[in-house]
């Protein structure tokens, strides 16, 4: 899920708990935490910390390795960082721990420096199989920071990786397809999906979920989009002002449409992890 706050920007990932028995993805259940939810990037990874020790156990306790991470790479304040929530359930008493923690990734001479982050099943085989990946991988980052290559191709490598994970995993907990998501120190950023090592386009309900300032971002993209397609014979434009800022010129559309259609959407968070 890629999040955007009033000091910061990032992406966050996970691994452990895939889907509930009830079909709810974690990242569906990150959107409608931070939906209609305003502040600072730290202080929301906390609230969060806080709401996964509630809602992560009674899932957790159904798997066979009970834990679950999320990993936040972001630019806070204009200064690298990564986060880490970390869930786990005690195999003796079933009780639930959090760790909520910061690392700093350049920074200060004192600072950690940490170029890779790996988690769940596919991350304990990486490191145990530390053949050089990354250091390609790492060269290949390096090139696209001078300009070299283009982020895609970056994310073709990734998808590579995941794959050849797969390939050697035969416990099924890797699956073959991936989505790569990135963020840049600019504020760009975007997502790739794959079939494989094969670059697929998304579906249209398959968008990453984005939420910036507490509003759903594609949910907002997908109405203007379908006002956009309904266009026909008109010529003259209508500035339609909006909440996030931009303003957009659509042709024959009243603005009071794309107001109401956007103010229907939900705008108030669940934490309830269903």
């Amino acid at each position: 899920m890629s999040l955007q706050t009033e000091d910061g920007f990032g992406v966050l990932t996970y691994a452990g708990l895939g889907m509930t028995a009830r079909g709810t993805q974690p990242s569906e259940w990150l959107r409608s935490i931070f939906l209609g939810r305003t502040g600072r990037f730290e202080a929301g990874l906390q609230m969060l910390a806080e709401i996964a020790v509630t809602e992560l156990p009674r899932h957790l306790r159904k798997m066979p390795d009970a834990g679950h991470v999320i990993i936040a790479e972001a630019f806070v304040d204009g200064e690298p960082r990564r986060y880490t929530i970390t869930t786990d359930i005690d195999p003796v008493t079933g009780d639930p721990a959090v760790e909520f923690s910061r690392l700093t990734i350049f920074g200060t001479p004192e600072s950690p420096v940490h170029r890779l982050a790996l988690a769940g099943s596919g991350g304990y085989y990486l490191e145990a199989h530390a053949d050089g990946w990354d250091r390609r991988l790492l060269h290949l980052v390096k090139a696209h920071e001078r300009g070299r290559v283009d982020t895609v191709a970056v994310a073709d490598h990734l998808a590579v990786i995941n794959h050849r994970v797969h390939q050697q995993l035969r416990d099924g907990t890797v699956g073959p397809d991936c989505i790569v998501a990135w963020q840049c120190r600019d504020g760009t950023g975007e997502s790739q999906f794959y079939a494989g090592v094969t670059r697929t386009d998304r579906e249209d309900d398959e968008d990453v979920p984005e939420i910036a300032n507490g509003e759903d971002i594609p949910a907002i993209g997908r109405i203007l989009f379908d006002e956009v397609t309904r266009l026909t014979a008109n010529e003259v434009g209508t500035p339609v002002p909006n909440d996030l800022g931009m303003e957009l010129t659509l042709y024959g559309i009243p603005a009071d449409e794309i107001h109401r259609r956007i103010n229907e959407l939900p705008h108030k968070p669940d934490d309830r992890l269903r």
